[in-house]
């Protein structure tokens, strides 16, 4: 059932202002946190702007060797880059250069709405500024694999970008979001419905702003010094808080899930189910999170052995 467009008018001046923000750069690190979540060796931060759309912030870190492969994460909803910097220090001790691009309206990335709301009206600028990305990586001069980790609401993304052109070498899919049911799908109902009125903006009813020691998304399953490693980098930095996402958003997350199902003959690159039981595997507890890592290490292996494979094989005779 949609919400009364009476009681979603009234209900504007609680989603927030709705002057955009503009992209944040440098974090500044939490004094709180151990050293294993901070920024990896030589990480540098860029920014990718498509059409109209809010700038993107995006990070990337290489290691001391040449790499043997690439990959580019696609955080879920509510995390930022800096979440990931834990996880962006093992893949580079692996041996891969990798990269974080934060989505529209989220982390360091411009915003839409007010600083702690998740709101886009379309997760169209996302898929571009992949597709971009990607383009640039494989333009570095680099000839190693490149490898998507999408979790979450990323994952949608990840599937539209290589479905609409963008080339990768494999994907892994962490508790990704493949359907919207229940009390998300009605919420996603009602966005479509209130966008229509330009009313996307409102805050998904009880869902809150950004409260202090509290994450936007869930935190079951979570390691709580990893989550609360993430809480006090909002903490420490305004810009990268984050509450509950608008009517907007989830009626933008129904139409790209939807999408990315539209094609059931679309055959994408090889693609990993990444075991992750809580909604973020690099923030779960050790046990699971070592799982999660494996799996993420062999399937990148095997996209490295394919590739020096196929750099092996001679040249087809011609005639």
């Amino acid at each position: 059932m949609a919400v009364p467009l009476l009681l979603a008018t009234a209900l504007l001046s609680a989603c927030g202002s709705g002057r955009e923000h503009e992209p944040f750069g440098e974090s500044r690190t939490p004094a709180s946190l151990a050293p294993r979540f901070f920024p990896p060796e030589g990480w540098g931060w860029g920014l990718i702007k498509i059409g109209d759309a809010p700038a993107q912030r995006y990070g990337v870190s290489a290691p001391a060797v040449d790499p043997a492969a690439q990959v580019l994460i696609l955080p879920g909803y509510g995390e930022t880059a800096e979440s990931w910097f834990e996880t962006v220090r093992a893949l580079n001790d692996l041996g891969y250069t990798t990269w974080v691009l934060e989505r529209q309206g989220q982390g360091g990335s411009g915003r839409l709405a007010g600083r702690d709301l998740g709101h886009a009206k379309s997760f169209d600028p996302d898929i571009a500024a992949t597709k971009a990305l990607l383009t640039m990586i494989a333009g570095s001069g680099n000839d190693a694999p490149i490898v998507i980790l999408a979790q979450g609401a990323g994952a949608p993304v990840a599937r539209l970008a290589l479905m609409r052109g963008g080339r990768a070498d494999g994907l892994i899919l962490s508790a990704p979001v493949n359907a919207l049911d229940g009390e998300a799908f009605g919420a996603a109902q009602q966005g479509r419905t209130l966008r229509r009125f330009g009313l996307g903006r409102i805050r998904v009813l009880g869902l809150s702003g950004w409260k202090r020691g509290q994450l936007a998304l869930p935190s079951s399953g979570l390691d709580p010094t990893r989550a609360a490693s993430q809480a006090a980098w909002q903490t420490s930095n305004p810009d990268l808080r984050m509450g509950g996402p608008s009517y907007g958003w989830d009626a933008a997350l129904l139409d790209a899930v939807q999408a990315a199902k539209a094609d059931p003959n679309w055959r994408g690159p090889p693609t990993l189910d990444a075991p992750a039981k809580a909604a973020a595997g690099q923030l779960a507890p050790d046990a699971e999170r070592r799982v999660w890592l494996a799996a993420i290490e062999a399937f990148i292996a095997q996209r490295i052995a394919e590739r020096q494979a196929a750099q092996r094989s001679p040249a087809p005779h011609r005639l």
